[in-house]
């Protein structure tokens, strides 16, 4: 199985969003109409201790900021003393179209890095990978020697 075109990948967040702060972040609209199950990778980066940060994930019948609602049991603690480290929520069959990551982040600075949704089970392949990534190779069974 070649993942690149099995998997549909976006940039859900952008570095700038995530830079050091005690602000909300709110991930991109995932949209869920051809595929089965969403993950999404959260970077972090330097918390300062102190800081109450979490994450969760919310869905919505559209991408009207104030129709999402959060998923019950979806709420993962993000500890001051997590610097460098990568948190998942898999979702499987949200029961509304869109979905989104949403960040928390308050008391002390957290940072975040480029928050990825990693969409599966597709009725179709992703040919195509979402415009906010930019290329990629495929290589099959490839012979050592200048990259």
């Amino acid at each position: 199985m070649n993942i690149a075109t099995n998997i549909k990948m976006t940039q859900a967040t952008t570095l700038t969003q995530g830079a050091a702060g005690v602000t909300v972040i709110k991930s991109n609209a995932i949209d869920m109409s051809d595929y089965e199950t969403v993950l999404f990778a959260v970077p972090f980066g330097v918390i300062t201790a102190g800081a109450a940060t979490s994450i969760k994930v919310q869905q919505s019948v559209d991408t009207t900021d104030g129709n999402f609602a959060d998923l019950a049991g979806s709420l993962v603690t993000v500890l001051d003393t997590n610097d460098d480290t990568t948190f998942y929520i898999e979702v499987i069959k949200p029961q509304k179209r869109y979905v989104r990551l949403y960040v928390s982040r308050a008391t002390q600075n957290a940072v975040v890095g480029n928050i990825i949704a990693l969409q599966a089970d597709g009725r179709v392949k992703a040919t195509v990978q979402d415009a906010t990534v930019t290329s990629g190779k495929v290589l099959l069974s490839p012979d050592e020697g200048t990259a």
